[in-house]
C-alpha cells in the first residue's frame, strides 16, 4: 500500500540525509513539484524524452508560494518562475510522480522517464537502458486513476 500524506518532495537524503538544492527559471508553465526535469536554454522544463538518459533533476516545492487553498507541494511553478529543484544521487528518497496505468512494486520495479516530467515503469532490461533508469519505488503504488500520481522513489 502506498504512503500518503508526505507533505514535502524531500523524504530522505542518501547516506548524509542532504540534498543538492539548486534553481532555474521555469521554461513552460505548470511544473509541479516532484516532477522530473531536464535543461533547455538555461531554464529548466519537465523531462520531455520517454526512456531517455537524463540526470535525476528533480522540482521541488516553493517555500516562498502563497496560497489560502494549497499546500506549497501542490502549487506549479508558472513560466519564468524561479524554480527550485534538487540534483538527486544515489539513495535519495523523493516524492515524485508516476504516470497512469503503472503498477510500482516497492524494491522491484525499475523507473523511467514518461516524456513528461512523470515516471513509468521500464519495459527492458535496465543494461539496455544505461542511464534512464531514475530509481525504484520506495513503495508500492498500483496508479489505475486517471492522472498520474504521487509514489516515493528512491533514486539509484
Amino acid at each position: 500500500m502506498a504512503t500518503t500524506g508526505y507533505r514535502t518532495i524531500l523524504i530522505r537524503g542518501g547516506t548524509d540525509n542532504s540534498f543538492n538544492r539548486e534553481e532555474k527559471l521555469a521554461g513552460e508553465a505548470n511544473i509541479k513539484p516532484g516532477h522530473l526535469l531536464a535543461i533547455s536554454s538555461g531554464a529548466a522544463i519537465k523531462h520531455a524524452t520517454a526512456d531517455g538518459v537524463q540526470q535525476a533533476l528533480v522540482a521541488i516545492e516553493n517555500a516562498a508560494a502563497e496560497s489560502a487553498t494549497a499546500a506549497n507541494i501542490d502549487i506549479a511553478y508558472t513560466n519564468g518562475d524561479t524554480l527550485h529543484y534538487v540534483v538527486g544521487k544515489p539513495g535519495d528518497v523523493l516524492y515524485m510522480w508516476l504516470a497512469t496505468a503503472n503498477d510500482a512494486v516497492e524494491g522491484v520495479s525499475q523507473l523511467v522517464s514518461n516524456g513528461d516530467g512523470t515516471l513509468k515503469l521500464a519495459t527492458v532490461a535496465a543494461g539496455t537502458l544505461t542511464g534512464a533508469v531514475v530509481g525504484v519505488p520506495a513503495e508500492s503504488l498500483n496508479n489505475t486513476s486517471g492522472a498520474a500520481a504521487r509514489l516515493a522513489v528512491r533514486l539509484l
